[in-house]
This record gives structure tokens, sequence and C-alpha cells, in this order.
């Protein structure tokens, strides 16, 4: 079969899935790609299309300018809305990583 037929399939796949659930458009065009070519011409074809769709999602949504505003000045009274402060405060301990974060009240240091 044809590299861009491949690319073609596993591109349409992963973006119904993407559509669907919301996110494995990486995982499935690696995954289907890595079978065909071998994983480093894989990863090669896919870097470029995957920020393409991430940045397509993320900009579709109405608080994409809210959340770049807040992000650039550092100021959390700006992020009023619930689900912006969830997913700001699920990414900051993921950037900073697990030895940043304090420990519960059930463990021990």
């Amino acid at each position: 079969m044809d590299i861009l037929a491949i690319a073609a399939v596993a591109f349409t796949l992963a973006g119904f899935v993407k559509g669907v659930v919301g996110f494995g458009f990486p995982i499935i065009t690696l995954i289907i790609l890595t079978l065909t070519i071998g994983l480093l011409d894989a990863l090669a074809i896919v870097v470029i299309p995957t920020i393409v769709v991430n940045f397509w999602q993320a900009s579709s949504g109405p608080y994409l300018a809210d959340i770049v505003l807040a992000a650039s000045l550092g100021r959390n009274d700006l992020l009023s809305m619930e689900h912006v402060r969830v997913s700001v405060s699920a990414l900051v301990p993921s950037i900073l990583g697990p030895d940043y974060w304090s420990p519960g009240p059930f463990e021990d240091r």
C-alpha cells in the first residue's frame, strides 16, 4: 500500500476518534504509521498535524482569550470560570512536577 494512502487512513481514523472522544489523534496515527513505516518516520509525519489539530481544538472554545490573558498576566483572579480554574489547576502541577506538591493530610514526607 502506498504511504500516502496509509497516512490518509491513519489521519482519517484518528480525526474521527478525536472528534468523538476529544483526544487520541497522535496515539492512533503513531500506532498505524509505526506499524507500516517505522517510528522515526511516523513521528516526523505526525508532529505538525498534531500541533495544528490541538491548536484548532483550543481555539474553537469560547474561553481561549480568557485563558491566554490570565496566563500571560499571571493573574488568578481573572480566572473566574470554574472549568478554566480546574484546567489551570491541573496544568500547573504537571508543569512544576511532583516535588512541588505539598503532602495531603494522610501523607508523610
